[in-house]
């Protein structure tokens, strides 16, 4: 049972945190709230993170091959 509600806890956190980034920064009248923008920079930040980290595996498989058929 823990590990349901782990795992739904887990979903419900990164469906929220999706619909975060696709929507942006919330607005109140027009001005941004302080905490939005530092979520959002956050958010940016952990964005362009796993497009390195996605950049890096993509070239060490590239490697691996290369490797590979070099045997």
């Amino acid at each position: 049972m823990q590990d349901l509600q782990e795992v739904t806890q887990e979903v419900h956190y990164e469906n929220y945190r999706s619909e975060r980034l696709v929507k942006g920064v919330k607005r109140n009248n027009g001005v941004a709230k302080d905490e939005d923008i530092a979520i959002t920079d956050k958010d940016r930040i952990l964005q362009e993170k796993e497009a390195e980290l996605l950049r890096i595996q993509e070239e060490l498989a590239r490697m691996q091959a290369k490797i590979k058929a070099q045997q």
